[in-house]
């Protein structure tokens, strides 16, 4: 399930938050059931994991969860939204909040020298396919058993109109994707690609790591990133 709260704008005829963090444990519990059933009535079974729209996160989205039955989360990633509840900056791991298994987008300290930004996710269309591997390598050596990488259908794409009227494929994410489901697959006696459902994550071991990014795969994927942007 994945909640943007801003859409019920269109019922209240007025602008409503985005950040589901401000919003009341009423409301959340409302746009949370409505969504499951909407989900059910599509596919015949209920969602079981949840993320929150602009990974907005805080106490009231886990307790609204609870309240929903929804038991297992994404709603954190320290790089694109920060809670602000420093308990619930979490940079990777298994973390349970509120009867709820939050499961927060893997990040690493982003080491380029062009624009240093702190923080960078584990998300296709951010970074280069060879540093998605080498964060992941880093991790296994470390003994952190979990990583979560997060995309979207529209990173697939480059569109020009707003409309989506025209768009084309953007080919460098697509390349990103296959390498490193490529990889994955070569190594699948390291490294096992599972739902949030597997009942084998629950069993996890946190191991507190805080991977870092390499200074020289940075400015390769600006640079890669930078030309991208720059031909539609």
């Amino acid at each position: 399930l994945h909640i943007h709260p801003v859409w019920k704008s269109f019922q209240r005829n007025r602008l409503v938050s985005d950040n589901c963090h401000e919003h009341k444990l009423e409301f959340l519990v409302e746009i949370m059931r409505h969504g499951k059933e909407l989900i059910k009535k599509w596919t015949g079974e209920y969602p079981v994991a949840m993320r929150t729209g602009r990974f907005s996160a805080g106490p009231v989205v886990y307790d609204a969860m609870r309240w929903s039955s929804l038991n297992i989360s994404s709603n954190i990633c320290v790089a694109c939204f920060k809670p602000e509840q420093d308990e619930l900056h979490f940079i990777n791991g298994i973390h349970k909040i509120s009867d709820v298994h939050e499961f927060p987008v893997t990040c690493f300290v982003d080491r380029n020298i062009i624009n240093y930004s702190g923080f960078r996710p584990l998300q296709i269309t951010s970074i280069g396919h060879y540093e998605m591997i080498d964060i992941l390598n880093k991790m296994e050596q470390n003994g952190h058993e979990v990583a979560v990488i997060v995309t979207h259908p529209f990173e697939f794409i480059k569109v020009l109109d707003h409309r989506y009227r025209h768009m084309r494929l953007n080919r460098l994410v697509r390349r990103r994707a296959e390498k490193l489901c490529q990889y994955l697959a070569e190594h699948s006696d390291r490294f096992q690609v599972v739902p949030l459902s597997d009942p084998s994550l629950l069993s996890v071991k946190n191991v507190p790591y805080i991977p870092k990014g390499h200074p020289l795969m940075a400015f390769r994927r600006s640079a890669e990133n930078m030309i991208n942007d720059s031909f539609l």
